[in-house]
């Protein structure tokens, strides 16, 4: 499959954003799991992925390594500032052309209205539920990360991917657009 569209962190940043506009709270693990079902509707209905990175099953559940470290210093404290992303600028040559690098702020491009709509999408569905509550909608029976389960012995086998198939697969019968095997 194709390499995603955006950072992961990118579409954090539009949640957040979404977040502070209608003046809610959104904690690090609620954050991660709005970000994996954006990119799981992404691949059911676009066939292609949203993020440019691979999800891991970890113990709560499906993780995006970038989102996990760029936010985990909130804790389960609500998150009150953008993610940033380093992004490289050309190798300097002297030390006076400074580092070769920027520290940018990542976002969905003004013109996506595709996956701008993704988002205000997911957030009508899932931004009015708990953290907990949807850690548990990614282990119901069927999920990617409850199917594998026997595979990373519920999230301890570190760096255990989520195949992309599989996401887009589950996200697919979830949304009654994929028949469900007959037995």
């Amino acid at each position: 499959m194709k390499k995603g569209i955006y950072p992961a962190v990118a579409i954090a940043n539009a949640f957040l954003e979404t977040a502070q506009e209608k003046q809610e709270e959104i904690s690090p693990m609620k954050l991660q799991k709005l970000v994996y079902f954006a990119h799981a509707l992404s691949l059911a209905v676009y066939h292609r992925p949203l993020i440019d990175e691979p999800v891991f099953a970890w113990k709560f559940g499906p993780v995006i390594k970038s989102v996990y470290n760029e936010f985990r210093a909130y804790g389960y404290q609500p998150i009150h500032s953008l993610g940033t992303l380093i992004k490289k600028i050309g190798l300097a040559k002297t030390s006076d052309e400074g580092p070769g690098f920027e520290v940018c702020i990542p976002r969905i491009e003004l013109h996506d209205h595709n996956v701008r709509n993704l988002v205000d999408q997911i957030w009508e569905l899932y931004g009015g539920l708990s953290a907990h509550t949807l850690s548990n909608l990614t282990h119901k029976p069927g999920s990617p990360w409850e199917t594998t389960r026997s595979e990373h012995q519920n999230g301890e086998i570190p760096d255990f991917e989520l195949s992309q198939e599989l996401i887009q697969t589950s996200m697919m019968k979830e949304l009654g657009l994929m028949q469900e095997e007959i037995a």
